[in-house]
């Protein structure tokens, strides 16, 4: 059906593209699935050491994705992931601006359980932020989010030396914490404040600054969620020291109902292309392949949903900063200032990149039939003489011997005379 990559991968659909390589659908016949496949060019050096990096850290965890392998082929790599269909947190904060307490809570509780094995492993991850923490599609029965920690490409274990000049830091501005930014060693305490940074944009739906430390608004600064904010900006030696102890501080905090409404995360991935279906590649014998549609999954919200408003309770005592307001917030939290996150890299819709697919060798031919001149026909190779390792002189013999036996007796005739001459002259001279 499609071009297949390392001789496993067939990529069914291009699904996202930036600066490190190309986002595919890709059925895997072996294990009988779809993957998300990113293919990275090796001479983009710098993608391709976060992702031997990435490939290198293995993390079991519900909440917790890293690759599953890695191909090869001529100058490209592909590595492959589980297909996560709901995008990521930046883009739901992007469509959604300021999201309710207690979704945003939900999602810290789960990035922080996260947090939890991947520090017990003996790593910090040293990128949290909303475009790395992924988004499954929101069920209709169950509007609760489900979200996974990804992308380990700068992870590094706690306390190990900066491999960097002192004028690099490693990470995204405005998630940095303070020594982080200065470039001190990883520590799982740096991980933790970028937390507090994800979940204050959460509230407020506004992107941090590239420098310095969030403002926390004046009116929030003094209630529970605050004031858990706050520890989590603290200096170092102060904030909570690990993931756990943190969680438990968020799980005994009261939280606010202030807002609440049913946050719709849609299924992102689009519906399959033709002669593709859920179970894979469709046969041309076999059209029940197809039957189920080839829309999202059952009980997924699709793309464009929309789910009335719930009453909200609570109201939070407090006012809300002054500011564009693009979305409603939930009190007290601002609203959305029309910054432009990226894409999750590898749950996005902008299908530009592209593969061109190979075009046959000089010597193929099409098959003959209705599918001869399709873009995509198959080929077969043309007969191809075999290669001619005779030596000089049985070339010679073989052309003497395919001469009229007429012709041949002639030459021998005129060698004899040319021979008996050449005597004679010797033997006069």
């Amino acid at each position: 059906m499609g071009e297949v990559f390392a001789g496993r991968y067939e990529l069914v659909d291009p699904l996202a593209s930036g600066g490190g390589g190309v986002i595919w659908r890709v059925w895997d016949p072996k294990s009988s699935e779809y993957r998300a496949g990113k293919v990275l060019k090796q001479s983009h050096s710098d993608s391709l050491l976060r992702f031997m990096r990435e490939t290198s850290w293995r993390v079991e965890h519900p909440h917790v994705i890293t690759p599953l392998g890695w191909v090869g082929e001529d100058d490209k790599v592909m590595f492959t992931m589980p297909l996560i269909r709901g995008g990521s947190l930046a883009q739901v904060i992007k469509e959604q601006g300021a999201l309710p307490p207690m979704w945003a809570v939900q999602i810290i509780d789960q990035l922080l359980t996260s947090l939890e094995a991947v520090h017990d492993r003996g790593l910090v991850h040293r990128d949290i932020k909303p475009a790395n923490v992924l988004m499954e599609p929101s069920r209709t029965a169950n509007p609760d989010p489900y979200t996974y920690l990804s992308d380990f490409g700068i992870a590094a274990p706690i306390g190990d030396p900066r491999m960097t000049r002192a004028t690099e830091v490693i990470g995204t501005p405005g998630y940095m914490s303070p020594e982080a930014q200065y470039g001190a060693d990883p520590t799982p305490q740096q991980d933790l404040y970028a937390v507090g940074v994800v979940l204050l944009e959460m509230l407020t739906g506004r992107r941090p600054p590239a420098d310095g430390i969030p403002e926390i608004p004046a009116a929030a600064r003094d209630v529970p969620l605050g004031r858990f904010i706050a520890k989590l900006f603290d200096e170092e030696t102060k904030r909570y020291q690990t993931a756990r102890s943190a969680r438990e501080a968020l799980l005994a905090t009261p939280v606010p109902r202030a807002g609440d409404r049913p946050i719709v995360v849609p299924d992102r991935i689009p519906d399959f292309p033709q002669g593709w279906g859920p179970d894979g590649p469709i046969s041309l014998g076999n059209p029940a392949a197809a039957i189920g549609g080839l829309g999202p999954r059952p009980g997924v919200i699709p793309t464009g949903s929309s789910v009335t408003s719930l009453p909200s309770g609570q109201q939070f005592p407090m006012q809300a900063p002054a500011g564009t307001q693009q979305h409603t917030p939930a009190p007290g939290w601002g609203g959305g200032d029309g910054q432009q996150f990226q894409n999750s890299p590898v749950s996005g819709r902008n299908p530009t990149g592209s593969m061109a697919r190979p075009m046959p060798p000089a010597n193929f031919q099409p098959v003959p039939g209705p599918y001869a001149q399709a873009p995509h026909a198959p080929y077969v190779q043309a007969a191809v003489a075999a290669p001619d390792r005779r030596s000089g002189f049985k070339k010679f013999m073989d052309s003497y011997a395919r001469l009229p036996e007429s012709v041949g007796w002639g030459v021998l005739a005129l060698g004899a005379i040319l021979s008996g001459l050449a005597l004679w002259l010797l033997l006069v001279g």
